[in-house]
């Protein structure tokens, strides 16, 4: 075959690979991130009903204006106790326990994806009277991600936790306390007001239970909000220690929405 014959029979199997290539490209299904740029990209979805479904909700205006509670500026000797990464089979019910004895409210700030795995346990807190607040559907950075998969990450908690309880939440906390504008607008849009915290003794990093005791005592402050976390066993054993220290300084235990006014 002489060369030239050769290379034109080269290039047209090169134009033909390419040309079904480009077919193959066309008809191949687009990746649900192409399809909803508003997916979590952190987040493996799929396997979660509520992220999956709420990833289609509408980008919302803010219902309310944007507010972040750290703690209340009147002068009153009350504290409120909150619980992150909630729930948990064992040791949120065990916090329960706890805190009924002691006659004491709480919030428990729940991630959406452990309030589809453990449903039951989720009602058991509303049940109990106690608080639920929204951790965010997958506990991600929220500073990192858009706007609209702020929304999503709250609104399908809210959405998840409803259709448990029979209604919604007013509060929620970003994971790890990542927050600015963004994610303060991203609460506000889907009806949240931000809850920070002016007490955490870092009880996740298991300093201890004296260290968790000393540190959370020693930083009480009038209107305090104090951060605890669900699914860590030193703070379940000295939480009763902590409840009667508190109360021992002289504060009373109430729930968030008691708290007499808002920081922002």
């Amino acid at each position: 075959m002489h060369v030239s014959d050769y290379m034109k029979l080269i290039c047209g199997a090169v134009v033909a690979t390419t040309c079904l290539g480009a077919i193959a490209v066309a008809s191949r299904p687009e990746s649900p991130s192409n399809l909803n740029p508003k997916v979590n990209t952190a987040t493996e979805f799929k396997t979660y009903t509520w992220l999956t479904a709420n990833s289609e909700v509408q980008h919302l205006k803010p219902r309310a204006d944007v507010r972040v509670l750290r703690g209340s500026e009147v002068k009153e000797k009350v504290v409120a106790l909150t619980f992150d990464d909630a729930p948990r089979p064992e040791t949120t019910e065990e916090l329960m326990r706890i805190l009924q004895r002691e006659s004491a409210p709480a919030t428990f700030f729940v991630i959406g994806k452990q309030v589809e795995r453990y449903p039951t346990v989720t009602q058991e807190i509303d049940a109990n009277g106690f608080t639920l607040g929204n951790h965010t559907y997958s506990h991600v950075n929220l500073k990192q991600v858009p706007l609209l998969d702020v929304e999503t990450e709250y609104e399908a908690t809210n959405n998840a936790v409803r259709e448990l309880v029979g209604h919604g939440m007013e509060f929620c906390r970003p994971p790890g306390g990542d927050c600015n504008f963004k994610v303060e607008q991203g609460a506000a849009a889907v009806g949240l007001q931000t809850v920070l915290w002016t007490d955490d003794p870092g009880d996740y990093t298991m300093p201890g239970e004296q260290t968790i005791l000393d540190f959370t005592l020693s930083h009480l402050t009038d209107g305090g909000i104090i951060l605890l976390h669900d699914g860590v066993d030193q703070t379940v054993e000295c939480l009763p220690k902590l409840i009667q220290g508190i109360r021992a300084k002289g504060y009373r235990i109430v729930p968030l929405s008691e708290l007499p006014s808002h920081r922002v």
